[in-house]
């Protein structure tokens, strides 16, 4: 899910399996699904209840939500997709050869 119709253009192309990965999961029981949708997690997303999500992912997301946001954030995620998995990512400065002052950027590592 994204806000911006040319990351959802990168991510299909992306994430379109090869034809042995076709071959592999038409034998599955539970085949993988990617599902891409243009929407914001931070409006109501009750229209995507239906799909009965195992997982969700919100990769380098967290950080760019504004406090006052959250609450919808959270009740999306949890409360209406409430997914059997979610997993959330942020930069991290000791690996990303951008953050060269941790002071400067207010960052701490845990």
């Amino acid at each position: 899910m994204d806000v911006d119709k040319k990351v959802l253009e990168i991510a299909e192309k992306n994430s379109s399996p090869e034809s042995y990965h076709k071959v592999l999961s038409s034998n599955r029981d539970n085949p993988l699904k990617v599902l891409l949708f243009s929407a914001s997690i931070l409006k109501d997303c009750s229209f995507l209840s239906k799909h009965n999500f195992e997982a969700i992912t919100l990769i380098e997301v967290i950080e760019h939500i504004e406090m006052e946001d959250l609450k919808n954030l959270e009740i999306n995620v949890f409360k209406i997709l409430s997914p059997n998995l979610v997993i959330v990512t942020t930069p991290n400065y000791e690996f990303n050869r951008f953050f060269t002052d941790v002071n400067k950027y207010n960052l701490f590592a845990i």
